[in-house]
Protein backbone atom coordinates (compact mmCIF):
# COMPACT_ATOMS: atom_id res chain seq x y z
CA UNK A 1 0.00 0.00 0.00
CA UNK A 2 1.53 3.28 -1.19
CA UNK A 3 1.04 5.80 2.43
CA UNK A 4 1.25 9.04 -0.09
CA UNK A 5 -1.47 7.59 -1.92
CA UNK A 6 -3.57 7.27 0.76
CA UNK A 7 -2.77 10.71 2.02
CA UNK A 8 -3.06 12.19 -1.18
CA UNK A 9 -4.55 15.50 -1.39
CA UNK A 10 -6.20 15.48 -5.04
CA UNK A 11 -9.04 12.93 -5.15
CA UNK A 12 -9.05 10.11 -6.89
CA UNK A 13 -11.19 8.46 -10.20
CA UNK A 14 -13.33 6.14 -8.78
CA UNK A 15 -13.06 6.73 -5.00
CA UNK A 16 -15.57 8.46 -2.61
CA UNK A 17 -14.10 11.55 -1.79
CA UNK A 18 -14.49 12.50 2.02
CA UNK A 19 -11.71 14.93 1.37
CA UNK A 20 -12.73 18.19 0.37
CA UNK A 21 -15.50 20.71 1.95
CA UNK A 22 -17.50 21.71 -1.49
CA UNK A 23 -21.37 22.72 -1.58
CA UNK A 24 -22.85 19.41 -2.09
CA UNK A 25 -25.18 18.77 -4.61
CA UNK A 26 -28.29 20.63 -4.75
CA UNK A 27 -31.39 20.65 -6.52
CA UNK A 28 -31.61 23.19 -9.25
CA UNK A 29 -28.32 24.35 -8.74
CA UNK A 30 -27.53 23.95 -12.71
CA UNK A 31 -31.08 26.48 -13.60
CA UNK A 32 -29.82 29.05 -10.90
CA UNK A 33 -25.91 29.27 -12.92
CA UNK A 34 -27.42 28.88 -16.40
CA UNK A 35 -30.01 31.90 -15.57
CA UNK A 36 -27.09 34.02 -14.07
CA UNK A 37 -24.62 33.29 -17.31
CA UNK A 38 -27.54 33.84 -19.26
CA UNK A 39 -27.36 37.64 -17.98
CA UNK A 40 -24.51 38.15 -18.15
CA UNK A 41 -23.84 37.29 -21.49
CA UNK A 42 -26.68 38.75 -23.02
CA UNK A 43 -25.05 42.02 -21.21
CA UNK A 44 -24.48 45.18 -23.66
CA UNK A 45 -20.90 45.75 -22.13
CA UNK A 46 -20.09 42.11 -22.49
CA UNK A 47 -17.12 42.89 -24.54
CA UNK A 48 -15.53 45.19 -21.99
CA UNK A 49 -16.81 42.80 -19.19
CA UNK A 50 -14.16 39.92 -20.82
CA UNK A 51 -11.35 42.20 -21.98
CA UNK A 52 -10.60 43.93 -19.20
CA UNK A 53 -9.79 43.48 -15.54
CA UNK A 54 -12.60 43.96 -12.83
CA UNK A 55 -10.49 44.94 -10.30
CA UNK A 56 -12.20 44.84 -7.28
CA UNK A 57 -15.97 44.84 -8.35
CA UNK A 58 -17.38 48.01 -9.86
CA UNK A 59 -19.29 50.54 -7.19
CA UNK A 60 -22.51 49.08 -7.97
CA UNK A 61 -21.03 45.65 -7.87
CA UNK A 62 -19.10 46.69 -4.20
CA UNK A 63 -22.65 48.41 -2.73
CA UNK A 64 -24.80 44.98 -3.37
CA UNK A 65 -22.30 43.03 -1.99
CA UNK A 66 -22.20 45.38 1.14
CA UNK A 67 -25.75 44.48 1.79
CA UNK A 68 -25.60 41.12 1.60
CA UNK A 69 -22.91 40.94 4.22
CA UNK A 70 -24.91 42.87 6.70
CA UNK A 71 -27.58 39.98 6.87
CA UNK A 72 -24.14 38.37 8.54
CA UNK A 73 -22.43 41.32 10.17
CA UNK A 74 -25.23 43.05 11.34
CA UNK A 75 -24.26 46.12 9.84
CA UNK A 76 -24.01 47.72 6.45
CA UNK A 77 -20.12 48.25 5.90
CA UNK A 78 -19.54 51.31 3.71
CA UNK A 79 -19.34 50.40 -0.04
CA UNK A 80 -15.75 51.51 -0.16
CA UNK A 81 -14.67 49.45 2.57
CA UNK A 82 -15.35 46.33 0.61
CA UNK A 83 -13.31 44.46 -2.42
CA UNK A 84 -14.74 41.29 -4.32
CA UNK A 85 -11.23 39.42 -4.83
CA UNK A 86 -10.11 36.23 -6.27
CA UNK A 87 -10.74 34.16 -3.03
CA UNK A 88 -9.71 33.55 0.55
CA UNK A 89 -6.28 32.02 -0.40
CA UNK A 90 -5.55 35.25 -2.85
CA UNK A 91 -6.48 37.50 -0.25
CA UNK A 92 -4.79 36.10 2.67
CA UNK A 93 -1.31 36.27 0.89
CA UNK A 94 -1.84 40.16 0.03
CA UNK A 95 -2.98 40.33 3.97
CA UNK A 96 -0.51 38.56 5.56
CA UNK A 97 2.35 39.91 3.28
CA UNK A 98 1.33 43.23 3.59
CA UNK A 99 0.32 43.17 7.84
CA UNK A 100 2.49 40.33 8.59
CA UNK A 101 5.93 42.42 7.75
CA UNK A 102 9.30 41.15 7.26
CA UNK A 103 9.72 37.97 8.97
CA UNK A 104 6.52 39.15 11.02
CA UNK A 105 4.66 36.84 13.66
CA UNK A 106 1.17 35.59 12.41
CA UNK A 107 -0.46 33.60 15.70
CA UNK A 108 -3.62 31.76 14.78
CA UNK A 109 -5.19 28.43 16.04
CA UNK A 110 -3.08 25.14 16.77
CA UNK A 111 -5.01 23.17 14.61
CA UNK A 112 -5.96 26.07 11.32
CA UNK A 113 -6.79 26.39 8.22
CA UNK A 114 -3.63 24.43 5.76
CA UNK A 115 -3.58 27.25 3.26
CA UNK A 116 -2.86 29.35 5.79
CA UNK A 117 0.68 27.31 6.70
CA UNK A 118 1.41 26.97 3.66
CA UNK A 119 1.64 31.21 2.81
CA UNK A 120 2.87 31.73 5.89
CA UNK A 121 5.65 29.28 4.86
CA UNK A 122 6.37 30.96 1.46
CA UNK A 123 6.33 34.53 2.96
CA UNK A 124 8.97 34.21 5.20
CA UNK A 125 6.59 34.50 8.19
CA UNK A 126 6.61 33.19 11.91
CA UNK A 127 3.51 30.89 12.96
CA UNK A 128 2.78 30.43 16.04
CA UNK A 129 -0.17 28.03 17.56
CA UNK A 130 -2.70 29.53 20.18
CA UNK A 131 -3.64 26.39 22.25
CA UNK A 132 -7.82 25.89 22.32
CA UNK A 133 -10.17 24.00 23.37
CA UNK A 134 -13.80 22.58 22.25
CA UNK A 135 -14.71 26.22 21.83
CA UNK A 136 -12.28 27.59 19.75
CA UNK A 137 -9.30 29.88 21.40
CA UNK A 138 -8.73 30.30 24.82
CA UNK A 139 -8.58 33.73 25.71
CA UNK A 140 -5.24 33.48 28.10
CA UNK A 141 -3.45 31.53 26.07
CA UNK A 142 -3.86 34.27 23.16
CA UNK A 143 -2.43 36.73 25.88
CA UNK A 144 0.30 34.71 26.76
CA UNK A 145 0.86 34.16 23.08
CA UNK A 146 0.60 38.17 22.92
CA UNK A 147 3.62 38.66 25.75
CA UNK A 148 5.57 36.02 24.24
CA UNK A 149 5.94 35.96 20.41
CA UNK A 150 4.47 39.80 19.48
CA UNK A 151 2.43 38.56 16.69
CA UNK A 152 1.20 41.42 14.23
CA UNK A 153 -1.58 39.38 12.94
CA UNK A 154 -3.96 37.20 14.52
CA UNK A 155 -5.70 34.67 11.45
CA UNK A 156 -8.76 32.81 13.02
CA UNK A 157 -11.78 30.74 11.84
CA UNK A 158 -14.16 31.06 14.74
CA UNK A 159 -17.66 30.01 13.13
CA UNK A 160 -17.56 25.99 12.42
CA UNK A 161 -13.53 26.13 12.96
CA UNK A 162 -11.69 23.91 10.29
CA UNK A 163 -10.98 21.41 11.03
CA UNK A 164 -12.77 21.10 14.50
CA UNK A 165 -16.45 22.59 13.98
CA UNK A 166 -16.35 24.17 16.93
CA UNK A 167 -18.23 28.06 17.42
CA UNK A 168 -16.58 30.19 19.56
CA UNK A 169 -18.99 31.59 21.97
CA UNK A 170 -19.33 35.68 21.91
CA UNK A 171 -17.81 36.16 25.36
CA UNK A 172 -14.29 34.63 23.74
CA UNK A 173 -14.59 36.44 20.64
CA UNK A 174 -15.05 40.13 22.99
CA UNK A 175 -12.06 38.80 24.97
CA UNK A 176 -10.11 38.19 22.11
CA UNK A 177 -10.93 41.57 20.07
CA UNK A 178 -10.09 43.09 23.19
CA UNK A 179 -6.44 41.90 23.77
CA UNK A 180 -6.17 42.34 19.93
CA UNK A 181 -6.65 46.22 20.54
CA UNK A 182 -4.31 45.65 23.80
CA UNK A 183 -1.48 44.55 21.81
CA UNK A 184 -1.85 45.89 18.75
CA UNK A 185 -2.70 42.42 16.91
CA UNK A 186 -4.84 43.07 13.54
CA UNK A 187 -7.19 40.62 12.86
CA UNK A 188 -8.17 38.57 10.04
CA UNK A 189 -11.35 36.97 10.50
CA UNK A 190 -12.10 33.87 8.28
CA UNK A 191 -16.16 33.60 8.15
CA UNK A 192 -16.20 31.12 5.05
CA UNK A 193 -19.29 29.21 6.51
CA UNK A 194 -21.48 32.49 7.98
CA UNK A 195 -24.04 32.47 5.26
CA UNK A 196 -25.11 28.98 5.80
CA UNK A 197 -24.44 28.76 9.66
CA UNK A 198 -27.39 29.07 12.00
CA UNK A 199 -27.72 30.23 15.66
CA UNK A 200 -23.74 31.62 15.88
CA UNK A 201 -22.32 34.84 17.31
CA UNK A 202 -21.90 37.69 15.28
CA UNK A 203 -18.09 38.10 13.54
CA UNK A 204 -15.77 39.41 15.33
CA UNK A 205 -15.71 41.83 13.00
CA UNK A 206 -19.01 42.83 14.25
CA UNK A 207 -17.33 43.57 17.91
CA UNK A 208 -14.48 45.12 16.36
CA UNK A 209 -14.76 45.96 12.91
CA UNK A 210 -11.81 49.07 13.16
CA UNK A 211 -8.95 45.89 13.93
CA UNK A 212 -10.85 43.47 11.86
CA UNK A 213 -10.43 42.67 8.12
CA UNK A 214 -13.49 40.21 7.80
CA UNK A 215 -13.45 37.43 4.42
CA UNK A 216 -16.16 35.55 3.22
CA UNK A 217 -15.69 33.51 0.51
CA UNK A 218 -18.83 31.94 -1.43
CA UNK A 219 -16.81 28.06 -1.97
CA UNK A 220 -18.92 26.97 0.59
CA UNK A 221 -22.26 29.08 0.36
CA UNK A 222 -22.25 29.02 -3.70
CA UNK A 223 -19.42 27.37 -5.16
CA UNK A 224 -15.88 27.31 -5.01
CA UNK A 225 -15.47 27.57 -9.00
CA UNK A 226 -16.62 31.15 -8.91
CA UNK A 227 -12.80 32.21 -7.21
CA UNK A 228 -14.90 34.86 -5.29
CA UNK A 229 -14.08 35.91 -1.79
CA UNK A 230 -15.58 39.49 0.24
CA UNK A 231 -12.86 41.51 2.11
CA UNK A 232 -14.14 44.03 4.33
CA UNK A 233 -11.36 46.22 5.40
CA UNK A 234 -11.19 47.80 9.38
CA UNK A 235 -11.74 51.48 7.07
CA UNK A 236 -11.56 52.88 3.47
CA UNK A 237 -8.35 54.27 4.63
CA UNK A 238 -6.89 50.69 5.47
CA UNK A 239 -8.23 49.26 2.51
CA UNK A 240 -6.17 51.90 -0.04
CA UNK A 241 -3.32 51.32 2.22
CA UNK A 242 -3.22 47.58 1.64
CA UNK A 243 -4.13 48.29 -1.98
CA UNK A 244 -1.18 50.82 -2.86
CA UNK A 245 1.98 48.40 -2.84
CA UNK A 246 -0.14 46.36 -5.31
CA UNK A 247 -2.38 47.41 -6.91
CA UNK A 248 -1.07 46.29 -10.36
CA UNK A 249 -1.17 42.24 -8.70
CA UNK A 250 -3.64 40.92 -11.13
CA UNK A 251 -3.38 37.87 -8.76
CA UNK A 252 -6.18 38.70 -6.49
CA UNK A 253 -8.10 40.19 -8.56
CA UNK A 254 -12.02 38.98 -8.90
CA UNK A 255 -12.65 37.39 -12.50
CA UNK A 256 -14.84 39.82 -14.07
CA UNK A 257 -17.88 37.48 -15.33
CA UNK A 258 -17.31 35.98 -11.69
CA UNK A 259 -18.23 39.31 -10.12
CA UNK A 260 -21.20 39.93 -12.60
CA UNK A 261 -22.64 36.58 -11.84
CA UNK A 262 -22.53 36.62 -8.09
CA UNK A 263 -24.08 39.87 -7.97
CA UNK A 264 -26.86 39.05 -10.39
CA UNK A 265 -27.07 35.91 -7.89
CA UNK A 266 -27.56 38.62 -5.09
CA UNK A 267 -29.38 40.88 -6.44
CA UNK A 268 -31.90 38.31 -7.82
CA UNK A 269 -32.24 36.81 -4.07
CA UNK A 270 -30.94 33.22 -5.92
CA UNK A 271 -27.52 33.22 -3.57
CA UNK A 272 -29.81 33.08 -0.57
CA UNK A 273 -31.73 30.08 -2.24
CA UNK A 274 -28.81 28.30 -2.94
CA UNK A 275 -27.16 28.87 0.54
CA UNK A 276 -30.39 27.72 2.10
CA UNK A 277 -30.73 24.58 -0.33
CA UNK A 278 -27.00 24.09 0.64
CA UNK A 279 -27.55 24.06 4.93
CA UNK A 280 -30.84 22.34 4.19
CA UNK A 281 -28.69 19.38 2.00
CA UNK A 282 -25.63 20.05 4.91
CA UNK A 283 -28.14 18.98 7.43
CA UNK A 284 -29.42 15.72 6.31
CA UNK A 285 -25.80 14.48 5.44
CA UNK A 286 -24.74 15.75 8.88
CA UNK A 287 -27.92 13.33 10.20
CA UNK A 288 -27.04 10.42 7.73
CA UNK A 289 -22.96 10.64 9.92
CA UNK A 290 -24.43 11.13 13.18
CA UNK A 291 -26.42 7.99 12.80
CA UNK A 292 -23.90 6.06 11.31
CA UNK A 293 -21.02 7.04 13.84
CA UNK A 294 -23.43 6.17 17.46
CA UNK A 295 -21.13 4.98 19.97
CA UNK A 296 -18.16 7.32 18.06
CA UNK A 297 -16.25 10.11 19.44
CA UNK A 298 -16.63 13.22 17.26
CA UNK A 299 -17.58 16.69 17.18
CA UNK A 300 -19.72 18.87 14.70
CA UNK A 301 -21.93 21.32 13.79
CA UNK A 302 -25.93 20.88 12.09
CA UNK A 303 -24.31 23.61 9.66
CA UNK A 304 -20.65 22.07 9.45
CA UNK A 305 -20.05 20.38 6.08
CA UNK A 306 -17.38 18.17 7.96
CA UNK A 307 -16.87 16.60 11.24
CA UNK A 308 -14.23 15.98 13.77
CA UNK A 309 -13.81 12.06 14.45
CA UNK A 310 -11.67 10.99 17.22
CA UNK A 311 -10.28 7.47 16.68
CA UNK A 312 -9.87 4.43 19.38
CA UNK A 313 -6.65 3.72 20.40
CA UNK A 314 -5.74 1.28 18.27
CA UNK A 315 -6.26 3.19 14.87
CA UNK A 316 -4.33 6.12 13.63
CA UNK A 317 -5.15 7.98 10.82
CA UNK A 318 -2.70 7.04 8.46
CA UNK A 319 -3.84 3.36 9.37
CA UNK A 320 -7.49 4.54 8.37
CA UNK A 321 -7.43 5.50 5.38
CA UNK A 322 -4.85 2.58 4.21
CA UNK A 323 -7.78 0.34 5.43
CA UNK A 324 -10.69 1.91 3.87
CA UNK A 325 -9.05 2.02 0.51
CA UNK A 326 -10.08 -0.95 -0.29
CA UNK A 327 -13.64 0.20 0.19
CA UNK A 328 -13.16 3.12 -2.70
CA UNK A 329 -13.91 5.42 0.27
CA UNK A 330 -10.65 8.43 0.62
CA UNK A 331 -9.48 9.75 3.26
CA UNK A 332 -6.35 11.60 4.35
CA UNK A 333 -4.18 12.19 7.74
CA UNK A 334 -5.09 15.60 9.44
CA UNK A 335 -1.39 16.58 9.56
CA UNK A 336 -2.10 19.42 7.17
CA UNK A 337 -3.65 20.95 9.87
CA UNK A 338 -1.24 21.56 12.15
CA UNK A 339 0.01 24.93 13.08
CA UNK A 340 2.24 24.32 15.66
CA UNK A 341 2.67 24.21 18.97
CA UNK A 342 0.81 20.88 20.15
CA UNK A 343 0.87 17.31 19.40
CA UNK A 344 -1.90 16.44 17.15
CA UNK A 345 -4.67 14.58 18.16
CA UNK A 346 -5.79 11.50 16.81
CA UNK A 347 -8.54 12.25 15.03
CA UNK A 348 -9.42 12.98 11.18
CA UNK A 349 -11.77 15.55 9.75
CA UNK A 350 -14.70 13.97 7.42
CA UNK A 351 -15.88 15.87 4.82
CA UNK A 352 -19.79 14.89 4.45
CA UNK A 353 -20.40 16.88 1.02
CA UNK A 354 -17.59 15.64 -1.30
CA UNK A 355 -19.58 12.23 -1.54
CA UNK A 356 -21.71 13.10 -4.78
CA UNK A 357 -24.81 11.62 -2.96
CA UNK A 358 -26.39 11.00 0.27
CA UNK A 359 -26.09 6.88 -0.35
CA UNK A 360 -22.26 7.33 -1.14
CA UNK A 361 -22.37 9.31 1.91
CA UNK A 362 -24.08 6.10 3.71
CA UNK A 363 -21.55 3.60 2.04
CA UNK A 364 -18.26 5.58 3.22
CA UNK A 365 -19.80 5.74 6.83
CA UNK A 366 -20.65 2.35 6.86
CA UNK A 367 -16.94 1.39 5.76
CA UNK A 368 -15.62 3.84 8.08
CA UNK A 369 -17.32 2.61 10.72
CA UNK A 370 -17.30 -1.26 10.03
CA UNK A 371 -13.01 -0.33 10.25
CA UNK A 372 -13.35 1.27 13.44
CA UNK A 373 -15.40 -1.25 15.10
CA UNK A 374 -13.21 -4.29 13.58
CA UNK A 375 -9.57 -2.45 14.42
CA UNK A 376 -6.60 -2.29 11.89
CA UNK A 377 -5.58 -5.75 10.56
CA UNK A 378 -2.81 -6.86 11.95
Amino acid sequence: MNTQQASSPMPQAGMIDMTRTMPPQIEGFETYIQDGMSYVVGRDDLSQLVQRHRFFGTDSERAVSAEWLSTRLGFRPEADRVFMTGGTQNSLQILLARLGGTAGCVATETLSYAGTTQICGLLGLKLVGIPIDEYGIIPEAFADVCERDRPRVLYCNPTIHNPTTSVLPEARRSAIAEMARKYGVSIIEDDVHGMIALDVPAPIASIAPDITWYIMSVSKCIGMGLRTAFLVAPSSTALAELRGPVQSISAWFIPAISSALITHLIETGSADEIAMKIRDEVEVRQQIATEALHGQVFHTHKNALHLWLGLPDHWTPTKLAEAVRPFKVQIRPSDLFNAGGMTMPNKIRLSLVAPQTRQDLTNAMVALVKNLRNGPVR
